[in-house]
């Protein structure tokens, strides 16, 4: 699929967990997707209006985030 969709120039960021299998198990690689993932919709979708609080960063930055990636 990654292939097939630079052959097309469409924009992706492709992303692997090497300590990961086909599904994200793992607390701090499920917040660090989440936080990849908004950071890649926040670029690439300008039109849309967002601001931080409506992101995971409050979230990802905040106490209950650091200790969930943690454990």
């Amino acid at each position: 699929m990654v292939e097939r969709l630079r052959r097309r120039s469409v924009t992706i960021e492709y992303v692997v967990f090497e300590d990961e299998g086909h599904s994200l198990t793992k607390r701090v690689n499920m917040l660090k997707a989440a936080r990849l993932i908004s950071d890649f919709l926040l670029r690439h979708m300008k039109s849309w209006k967002f601001s931080q609080q409506q992101t995971l960063m409050p979230l990802l930055n905040s106490e209950v985030g650091k200790t969930y990636a943690t454990q």
